[in-house]
């Protein structure tokens, strides 16, 4: 169950929906205000601290894309953003993620799902924060890190390998993001369905059955499996590689056509083909229990 001082702003030009929402998560003990236009959430956030904002993209006037911008890249606010649309299409997906999205939902907004959503982001922010400068003078890396399921459970490990990449490359906001995405999904895929093998009908439940079927896990065997992480930088490419000592995943029933990525009305079985989209290349190794991808930076900034 979510704490009382979990605060979400909803933005959206729909006042029935808005009420709607706001009354789902109100019932799961979320503090919720609500905007109906871009200028009444900038204003909430001037006066207000969140641990969320959901937003519509298709609003009069000004639209998510253009409050999630203003939010990112000119006010710096490092709050997680969630966007819903009725109406996906890829061009959304890829300026949002360069923006720094954190997930979409697909409207009409489904409970379990929105629930889903915002627990994931909780839990990577509950997780630790590493802040640190970048060394431009770094031209060629290559790191081994190993870690465990305890590892994974009481560390944001993804957001972690992001921040020891950029302290030490130069790269565009729009590539580590991209590049953070890329890193949480096959993190995530390794732990949750390589490592811990949590079956989908417990990942879109509540986070404390999700929670309770992983301390079961983690009193077997299985917490002693490991996920190996490779990381190699050259020739202004990053390359790396998730490899994980579960069962692995059957490579011939991925599609990485991009297509599977329209679908956002499941809360999970999505990642893959996000990275997909947003590696440069994208390939499976060893019965599935390795992912590896490459990732060029274009341009610094």
């Amino acid at each position: 169950m979510p704490e009382q001082y979990n605060r979400i702003l909803i933005v959206d030009d729909d006042i029935a929906l808005l009420n709607s929402l706001k009354d789902v998560l109100s019932h799961y003990k979320f503090n919720v205000d609500i905007a109906s236009s871009v200028n009444i959430a900038l204003k909430n956030v001037n006066q207000t601290q969140y641990s969320l904002i959901i937003s519509d993209i298709e609003m009069p006037k000004k639209s998510g894309l253009e409050l999630l911008k203003q939010l990112k890249e000119v006010m710096l606010v490092a709050t997680p953003v969630i966007l819903m649309t009725g109406h996906f299409e890829i061009d959304y997906a890829i300026e949002a993620i360069s923006l720094g999205v954190d997930d979409f939902i697909k409207k009409p907004i489904e409970s379990h799902i929105i629930l889903k959503a915002i627990n994931n982001i909780l839990i990577k922010q509950s997780k630790k924060k590493i802040q640190d400068k970048t060394d431009p003078n770094i031209r060629e890396i290559n790191w081994i890190l190993e870690f465990t399921a305890k590892d994974y459970l009481h560390q944001n490990i993804p957001e972690q390998i992001v921040n020891l990449i950029k302290t030490n490359i130069k790269m565009p906001l729009k590539t580590i993001n991209e590049l953070s995405v890329c890193l949480e999904e096959t993190i995530t895929n390794a732990f949750v369905h390589g490592t811990l093998c949590v079956p989908e009908k417990i990942r879109i439940k509540s986070h404390n059955e999700y929670r309770t079927f992983v301390d079961k896990q983690m009193k077997t065997e299985i917490a002693k499996q490991k996920v190996f992480v490779d990381i190699c930088f050259k020739n202004n490419t990053i390359y790396v590689s998730v490899k994980d000592q579960g069962k692995g995943f059957d490579i011939k029933s991925y599609n990485l056509s991009g297509e599977s990525l329209l679908n956002f009305t499941n809360a999970t079985g999505r990642g893959l083909s996000l990275v997909n989209m947003l590696a440069d290349k994208l390939s499976f190794e060893e019965d599935g229990t390795k992912v590896s991808i490459q990732k060029r930076i274009h341009e610094y900034s």
